[in-house]
């Protein structure tokens, strides 16, 4: 059976589109776009009470919010694993923490596994 990976980059997350924009366009662009995509990510929007950043523009978004659009963004694909590297680094033990458990409750309840790496120098 063929494994979905992907790898989060914040480095390259740069985007003058809204974050519904920049899913559809994911999704679109890697072939995982269907009818109810739209419904989906709103959903999933609403449940992890992050709606408020539909209409904003990725780049307008914090490093955090960036970090969680990007795995939204994974998570559409169904991925397998979910691969970072320097994720962490900027953020203060509370937004780990948050990050940790956004982790939990999207992705490994739904049996994918999260590698997280530090930046290498």
């Amino acid at each position: 059976k063929k494994k979905k990976i992907d790898i989060i980059d914040i480095e390259k997350i740069n985007s003058n589109l809204t974050v519904k924009d920049y899913i559809v366009f994911y999704t679109m662009v890697t072939g995982v776009y269907h009818d109810n995509t739209i419904d989906e990510l709103t959903s999933l929007f609403i449940q992890n009470e992050m709606e408020y950043m539909l209409d904003t523009m990725v780049n307008a978004l914090s490093y955090i919010e960036k970090i969680k659009i990007r795995c939204i963004a994974a998570y559409m694909k169904q991925i397998n694993c979910l691969v970072g590297k320097g994720l962490l680094d900027e953020l203060e033990q509370n937004q780990k923490e948050e990050f940790v458990k956004f982790l939990e409750e999207n992705f490994v309840k739904n049996y994918c596994l999260c590698l997280l790496f530090d930046k290498i120098q």
